[in-house]
């Protein structure tokens, strides 16, 4: 059985380069989650890839954490619109074939 592994906040900021205000407004904007363990604020190591990628469009944009609310949601918009197209493609694909 796996235990799931929770790393420190403080450790992930020492990581990245990132400060621990930033992590802290990503967790109360709810765009990651921040557990508390053993009185450590902490990031499970499963969501590790999804902060990669928020520091990354904080850094390369040089957005605020507000701003990275609403890129995340036009991100989610073009990945919903790729899987409706390839979903309407593979459709078509059907009747040109028959």
């Amino acid at each position: 059985m796996n235990v799931p592994q929770y790393i420190p906040v403080k450790t992930v900021c020492a990581h990245y380069q990132v400060e621990v205000t930033f992590i802290q407004r990503l967790g109360d904007m709810e765009l990651i989650e921040i557990q508390t363990v053993d009185q450590l604020d902490c990031i499970h190591e499963d969501h590790l890839g999804h902060l990669e990628r928020l520091i990354r469009l904080q850094q390369d944009l040089n957005l605020d954490p507000d701003s990275l609310d609403v890129i995340l949601h036009l991100i989610q918009k073009v990945e919903d619109l790729q899987s409706e197209l390839f979903r309407l493609q593979s459709r078509l694909q059907i009747y040109e074939r028959g």
